[in-house]
């Protein structure tokens, strides 16, 4: 049977402004946690964009209703960044499934074997969300037909999970997937870094999901986190081997969202010229980085490292929300990549080592990866928060 975990719960029924308003301690990285705050920059438009603002949402001061709630965390120090997890990740599933819906749990218990979390209370658990987070992303019809399993057959197969056992466990761990990362986001907020063991459903389009994707997680906590008033300008930085064209497509016409993707320009949801999957490879991210098929760890390093710190610098985020997906892997059974382990490790802790250097809040969350081997894709995903845990050592090193 399914494994419970218990942890501190996130849940989104009250007030987080207490939470905002706790005094942060010596750990939290004080030249760090300087936190940027809506309108705080000169400019809050991206240069040179045509784009219109008509779907960005207001951004009034954000109600006790409109937040939602956690759970305060110690004001003490606390040695590590928040760590977001729901045991109900993980449901039952086709064994020959190529999507590893098991690799969550798999994910959690390696966390825990090697001491990179000290015990399941370590876990901040989130509640299903409000519906009208998702509908300020999903179109209506979309949304509440997946919810109901009356979604046309055809869109379920785009999705790729016609074969789910039980829909209702499907939706369930779907929603609570959004709302871990809505979770991750308001707690980097807060403390300047905070991880997910899970998410980065890039695929999730406004009214179709694909590629194993039901609904946009980092899309709906961009959009939580501008209604609640807690950051503007929000930056996806994606660097699964999957283009994120959900993502791209929902903030298509939005300047206050900043789309970033590299990806293998020769892989899904690109090359489907067949008349069924005309739908795909159409979209467009703010900034998409093709890479060749076969490319290795030192082309890509050099790619990334030219052209995100000049999207940073353009774009000027006040949050970033990044999904580490291990696709990208060498031996990754949907990737088409070169890279090694050590390579996705150096990926990884560059992103957050230049969002924290540059006082700029980043959540993670751990995109695709695909393997049979169950214990080395966990490792594999647990690579993001290695790296995000060295470089929150790092830094508080500087700062103690």
């Amino acid at each position: 049977g399914e494994r419970r975990r218990r942890g501190r719960n996130f849940a989104s029924s009250s007030s987080l402004s207490m939470s905002l308003s706790m005094s942060m301690s010596s750990s939290l990285m004080s030249h760090l946690l300087r936190i940027r705050r809506p309108g705080s920059s000169k400019s809050s438009r991206r240069s040179g964009s045509s784009r219109s603002n008509s779907n960005a949402p207001a951004t009034p001061a954000a109600t006790n209703h409109e937040m939602g709630d956690h759970a305060p965390l110690s004001s003490a120090e606390i040695p590590m960044p928040p760590v977001v997890f729901h045991p109900e990740y993980s449901i039952p599933w086709p064994e020959r499934h190529r999507f590893a819906m098991w690799k969550f749990q798999d994910l959690a218990d390696t966390m825990l074997e090697n001491r990179l979390v000290n015990s399941t209370n370590d876990f901040i658990q989130p509640n299903l969300p409000p519906d009208d987070w998702i509908l300020a992303v999903h179109d209506a019809d979309y949304y509440h037909n997946f919810v109901k399993g009356t979604l046309d057959a055809n869109l379920m197969r785009r999705i790729g999970f016609s074969q789910r056992p039980d829909h209702k466990a499907l939706v369930r761990r779907t929603k609570l997937e959004v709302a871990g990362s809505v979770a991750a986001a308001r707690l980097a907020m807060l403390h300047g870094l905070s991880l997910h063991l899970g998410g980065g459903t890039h695929h999730a389009h406004t009214n179709w999901g694909a590629g194993y994707t039901c609904l946009n997680d980092l899309a709906i906590a961009a959009r939580c986190m501008q209604r609640e008033g807690l950051a503007s300008r929000v930056m996806i930085v994606d660097c699964d081997v999957h283009q994120g064209d959900g993502t791209a497509e929902i903030f298509q016409n939005d300047p206050t969202v900043f789309t970033f993707s590299m990806h293998c320009g020769e892989n899904f949801p690109f090359g489907f010229n067949v008349k069924s999957l005309s739908y795909l490879g159409h979209d467009r991210s703010d900034m998409d980085i093709a890479l060749p098929m076969g490319c290795d760890d030192a082309e890509y390093m050099a790619q990334l490292t030219t052209e995100l710190p000049k999207a940073i610098q353009k774009f000027n985020p006040e949050l970033i929300l990044y999904i580490g997906g291990v696709d990208v892997w060498e031996g990754d059974a949907l990737g088409k990549l070169n890279i090694s382990e050590s390579g996705i490790f150096e990926r990884d802790r560059f992103v957050v080592d230049l969002a924290m250097s540059k006082r700029i809040p980043v959540a993670c969350v751990i995109g695709g990866g695909y393997d049979q081997n169950r214990r080395r894709l966990a490792h594999r995903h647990s690579l993001v928060h290695r790296a995000a845990l060295d470089v929150w050592n790092q830094y508080k090193t500087k700062t103690s």
